[in-house]
């Protein structure tokens, strides 16, 4: 059988002792839902619970510490971490609005050449993209536009891509000999990709810089302290 890493957070002013009694009761609760069974992926699988005095910065480096540590089977482990949340005290409106009032509006996601997915704040998919309202004129042209040309290039590499995955499935169902010209197209695709990539990575790098100039303009905030919390882990059975 396997197993998966489980968290779940309780209020940092619980002592020691309550919180054992807090997560023994959980641990009630998740047994009369799942019954006898020994794999069920929850706290119910688990055989003891350990305090710890170990205190983070940041939910998610407690999370990181937990499941590094935690065992399949045995103790789930509690330590405290501090529990903050960023807020807004300067933002941009996008078409008079704020985004969370837009209904279903979305940042744009650029992958860059790092292939990480970098979340554009200057730019918002509305019902078409808009740019913030704080922008000049003239940074809004240069946005767009960087905005446009990364979007060609983007979907110019991807048609190519999806040619040379179309020419490569159709190479490994192919009964017979594979030919220089067999090959061809599926080099010619390829080296296409590449180039156009690259392309399409230099534009998002682009698109990516200037939206974090604008932002560093547009938006302030500010983490707001909430107190501390426990957070309990433990690598389940399942």
């Amino acid at each position: 059988m396997g197993a998966c890493f489980v968290t779940c957070a309780f209020d940092g002013k619980l002592t020691k002792k309550e919180l054992t009694e807090h997560y023994f009761a959980t641990v009630d609760e998740l047994r009369n839902a799942y019954g006898d069974n020994a794999y069920n992926g929850t706290f119910s699988t688990l055989s003891g619970f350990e305090v710890t005095d170990y205190v983070f910065t940041t939910k998610a480096a407690a999370g990181e510490y937990l499941a590094d540590i935690c065992t399949k089977g045995e103790s789930a482990i509690a330590v405290k971490y501090t529990d903050t949340r960023k807020e807004y005290t300067k933002e941009p409106t996008f078409n008079g609005k704020k985004l969370k009032q837009w209904d279903g509006g979305a940042y744009f996601r650029v992958v860059d050449a790092t292939d990480w997915s970098y979340t554009m704040r200057c730019l918002v998919s509305t019902v078409a993209p808009a740019v913030a309202d704080q922008l000049t004129p003239e940074q809004k042209k240069t946005l767009a536009t960087a905005y446009d040309t990364w979007r060609v290039k983007k979907k110019t590499a991807d048609r190519v891509a999806e040619n040379f995955d179309a020419t490569l499935s159709g190479i490994a169902r192919t009964k017979e000999l594979i030919t220089p010209e067999t090959l061809e197209p599926l080099l010619r695709f390829g080296n296409q990709r590449h180039e156009l990539r690259l392309d399409a990575d230099a534009a998002a790098m682009t698109l990516r810089a200037l939206d974090e100039q604008f932002t560093a303009e547009l938006y302030t905030e500010q983490t707001i302290d909430l107190g501390s919390m426990w957070l309990v882990g433990g690598l389940c059975r399942e």
